[in-house]
């Protein structure tokens, strides 16, 4: 497999129809593990009907209902993980097509399996970051969301820690601000489209689309490395 790594920073349609051409040609692969996560969540939504029988009074009811949020939560925790497993697959996979090695879930498992502690304490901060944004104000959160867009793909394919990942996304987005923004603008209209669907068409369309963002977000990062390959453009000198 030839290596597809940009030797320079791309344009957004570069970006876009990189990641698509990826995204379709290996498609069988990098979405099963999406719908697997779907009915997982799908489970979750409906632990506690599942769980749920005829209640009494006193502390039977009590012990049945707190039954129900610990178990719900502690699913809910599993799917969070599951999902950033699924994710950190993703862009290890489609790291390795780039890069021209050749890739498969197995192995694009076994490294994101090996990097999982770093993963989960990334999203970990960058969650605490983003709402901390968000709950200051709503300006704050979009520029934080923008400057660590990248982090975990810098946990996974630079194998850094959750700081150094953190630092790297910001370090990459410097100076492409407007660029970045308007790839996460165009990302959340394909998701704000395919939700808006009625019944399951949309989930499962949602589900469908998510790997295509992953790998658009795989080619920005790239994108951005290859910014810092460049050589600078030559100084004019008047004298």
């Amino acid at each position: 497999m030839s290596s597809i790594k940009p030797t320079r920073e791309l344009g957004l349609e570069e970006i876009f129809s990189l990641a698509w051409d990826v995204y379709t040609k290996h498609a069988k692969n990098i979405i099963p593990p999406y719908i697997i996560l779907g009915l997982l969540t799908l489970i979750g939504e409906y632990i506690p009907a599942l769980i749920q029988y005829r209640r009494t009074y006193g502390m039977v009811r009590l012990y049945i209902g707190i039954y129900e949020i610990v178990t719900s939560i502690l699913w809910w925790l599993i799917i969070a993980i599951i999902g950033l497993i699924i994710a950190g697959i993703t862009i290890k996979y489609t790291g390795d097509v780039i890069e021209g090695v050749n890739p498969t879930l197995k192995s694009s498992l076994n490294y994101t399996v090996s990097r999982l502690g770093d993963i989960i304490l990334s999203a970990i901060i960058l969650a605490i970051i983003l709402i901390v944004g968000f709950i200051l104000l709503i300006i704050p959160g979009i520029i934080f969301g923008i400057m660590f867009i990248l982090t975990m793909h810098v946990v996974v394919l630079e194998g850094r820690g959750p700081i150094e990942a953190l630092k790297r996304s910001k370090q990459l987005i410097h100076g492409r601000w407007i660029t970045t923004f308007a790839i996460l603008l165009i990302i959340f209209v394909i998701i704000f489209v395919t939700s808006s669907i009625p019944w399951w068409i949309g989930f499962i369309l949602t589900l469908i689309v998510q790997p295509y963002i992953v790998t658009i977000l795989t080619f920005l990062y790239y994108s951005m490395r290859a910014r810092e390959s460049q050589p600078p453009p030559p100084t004019i000198s008047w004298v």
